[in-house]
This record gives C-alpha cells, structure tokens and sequence, in this order.
C-alpha cells in the first residue's frame, strides 16, 4: 500500500497556497459538526419491530399469551351468564407478506339462572358449570401495508353441565357442543400518531360454521335419556377493535375488546348466541 508523504512545514505545499490555514480549520470543523449526526444514527437501535403481522422482515417468529374475559349470554333460560376468563398461548410465523397464526384458549366458569317455564310450568333454578376450549387457525397475507385478509379455521367445544331444582321435570343436563368450520376475515392496522411505536388494529371474521351437539338428559327417577342431534349449522362472526404499543426488544402489548355471534339456521339445539368481553394479549417476536 501507498503512503502519502508529508510536506515540509517549512515549505507549503499547492493546497496550502490555494486555501488559508484559518478556512481550512473552519472547514474541517464544519466536516466533524456534519459528521456527528451520521455516526449518531449509526448507533441509534433500530426502531421497535412491528406487531407480527405486520414485520417487513423476511422471516419473524412469536410467541405469547392471551386472556379473553368474556361475557356470554344466552338466547334461552338463563340469561346473563357472567364472565368467564379465557387465556391461552398464541404462536405466529411470518415471511414476508404471509403470515400464519394460532391461538388457543380455554377456560371455564360456574353460574345459576332461572329456567323460564311454559304457560303451566312454574320457574325453576338452575345451576350451570361452563368449559370452553376456542380454536384459531389463520393464514394471511398482507395485501397492502395497514390491510391484511386472510382465511383459516375456526373451532369451539363448550360441555356445559345444568342441575335443575327439585320441582323441574329433570335434575341434570350434560351437554357438549362442538363448533367447527372454515372462517374468512380481513385485519387492518394504523398507526395514526408519529410516534410509530403505536397502532390501533380491527378485526371482522365470517365462519359458516357446523355444529354437533350430545345431550344427556337426568331425570327425578334416576332414568337417563341421551340424544345426539344431527349436524346443523350456524354463521358465525367475529370482530374486534384494540390498540397496542411495541414496547422495545420485540415485546408487543395489545388491549381491546372482541365480540362473537352465532346465529343458527334452525331451532334445534341450545347454548350462547353472543359473547364479548376485553381482551389482553402480549407478544414477543424475533
């Protein structure tokens, strides 16, 4: 390699004789104010990663977990049945523009209602314990930077177990619902501040969705009488609105409020039409 040599001091060379030793201090010092900011940036960390979904990178693995605290009423007897806390992992995989997600949760609760009788039936309590198990599958792509539709599948079992005071015509029911069929649905995300580390997000879900239900039906007697109702179906729809923030090294918290509804093309069977509550999820990507 070439080394440049140095001039005599006491001979100036051309460059000297062309620029004054006070501009070219003055110029250097401009160069080094100019040349702070770049090295700054340099060393700046890089903005906080997007929510999954939502990465440019080529590929981005998640995880995290997720609480739904769900309020559930019926379109029969009961009524109101309270809250029920569900809660679950959630596992994501981008590359891309796609994305793949699951999430799965579960939980339960217990209740006691007023069974309505007929025009010569009297009112009766009950006493209900709830399980629910909610199963999400979904495979997107981002179509544009804030819009991302996508088709997946969707699975719910809710066994539900009724006791029924002593002046109804039965003691106890067991019954196990299971929902079950594909969803289609479209997620949008904003980020309407200039702090970037915010977003506001809404999804809107569709599922024609098949539902198979058991029933085993204790009467006063100590008879048994069990029926399985063929499969029939219901639409079910989903939506949800939240907003979030990317808290820095891939951590991602998200709060907002979901609703589901099923509305079932027949008479038969029994159980929730409307559920919602808040629900609370964090992320962490890499």
């Amino acid at each position: 390699m070439r080394f440049p040599s140095f001039p005599d001091p006491a001979r100036p060379s051309r460059a000297d004789r062309r620029l004054p030793r006070p501009r070219r201090a003055l110029l250097a010092g401009l160069l080094l104010v100019l040349a702070v900011p770049t090295a700054a940036r340099a060393e700046e960390p890089a903005p906080s990663p997007e929510p999954a979904p939502s990465s440019p990178r080529e590929l981005v693995v998640s995880f995290g977990y997720r609480t739904w605290f769900e309020k559930t009423r019926d379109n029969g007897a009961v009524g109101n049945m309270g809250y029920t806390l569900l809660h679950g992992p959630i596992l994501g995989l981008g590359y891309r523009r796609w994305g793949l997600s699951v999430t799965y949760l579960q939980g339960g609760t217990s209740f006691r209602g007023i069974e309505q009788g007929g025009d010569t039936q009297a009112a009766s309590a009950l006493e209900a314990t709830v399980d629910r198990e909610d199963v999400d599958v979904a495979l997107s792509y981002r179509l544009l930077d804030f819009l991302r539709p996508f088709v997946g599948y969707k699975y719910v079992h809710a066994p539900t177990v009724v006791k029924s005071s002593a002046a109804a015509e039965w003691t106890s029911l067991d019954q196990a619902e299971s929902y079950g069929g594909p969803s289609f649905g479209v997620n949008a995300l904003f980020r309407p501040f200039k702090d970037d580390r915010f977003f506001v997000s809404g999804t809107f879900l569709y599922g024609p969705l098949k539902v198979r239900s058991e029933e085993k039906l204790h009467r006063p007697d100590g008879t048994t009488q069990t029926s399985t109702s063929d499969t029939y179906s219901v639409h079910g729809l989903s939506w949800d609105v939240s907003a979030g923030c990317a808290l820095g090294h891939g951590l991602t918290a998200t709060a907002g409020y979901k609703t589901q509804r099923v509305r079932r093309n027949t008479d038969v069977g029994v159980g929730p039409e409307d559920v919602n509550g808040p629900f609370f999820a964090l992320l962490y990507s890499f």
